[in-house]
């Protein structure tokens, strides 16, 4: 499902540090054993360069070289596997996501950009810091103040309120990445976002994006998201 473009403004001032890895797909158990051809986007304007030693993989998830720094890839998709991972590629030669950036555009800083191999930090609202001082249900107050749209919020599959459940304990969290930006809210609802363009000015990201999300939010509640964070 697709919204269109959208520009988001990244503040340096908030937010987590994220760990760096190159770490092997093919040492990863994954849910399909192909990379299906499915969930394709891609903007023909748009060049991805490679990181140094970048991995290479098949469809059938088998590692099948690596390529040099600085190597330009031309006419690409962003794909979403099965498995919920972000490669990069066409026509069983597929990078993961995380190793690229996009010709011709800025980059994150290092201390900001997500890991998808090893998720160890993400980035949530400033405000969330009341969240974690609190004790007992008093949480939910502060939750409530600043995403007054998950009040009353309840998962069927999970069979619990989203705060009962770590996998749901973070009612807003994003993932910076060179090439994408993930949204997740009210712990389940998921957008990725295809990055075109990034800008560095006076210490701020200027994100120039388009939606490309397998589950299906309120784009309302995105943007009210949007507008409380970071603070």
């Amino acid at each position: 499902m697709k919204f269109g473009k959208i520009f988001v403004t990244v503040f340096l001032f908030c937010g987590n540090v994220f760990a760096q890895s190159n770490i092997d797909f093919t040492q990863i158990e994954h849910y399909s054993s192909r990379i299906l051809e499915n969930n394709y986007y891609r903007n023909q304007d748009l060049h991805y360069v490679t990181t140094e030693n970048t991995m290479v993989y098949s469809n059938d998830w088998e590692l099948v070289g690596t390529e040099e720094k600085n190597m330009l890839m031309e006419n690409c998709y962003l794909t979403i596997t099965s498995d919920h991972y972000l490669m990069i590629g066409k026509n069983d030669y597929w990078v993961n996501a995380d190793d690229l950036h996009i010709s011709e555009s800025s980059l994150f800083h290092k201390e900001i950009v997500y890991n998808q191999i090893r998720p160890e930090h993400e980035w949530v609202p400033v405000w969330y810091d009341e969240v974690i001082k609190c004790q007992g249900d008093d949480f939910k107050k502060v939750v409530y103040k600043y995403a007054p749209f998950l009040e009353g919020k309840w998962l069927p599959d999970a069979e619990c309120w989203w705060y009962e459940d770590y996998t749901f304990s973070y009612p807003c969290v994003f993932r910076f990445q060179n090439t994408y930006l993930c949204l997740t809210t009210d712990g389940w609802g998921v957008q990725e976002f295809l990055i075109e363009k990034i800008i560095e000015r006076n210490k701020a990201y200027y994100i120039n994006c388009k939606s490309i999300g397998f589950y299906i939010i309120n784009i309302k509640t995105m943007f009210v998201i949007l507008k409380i964070f970071p603070g």
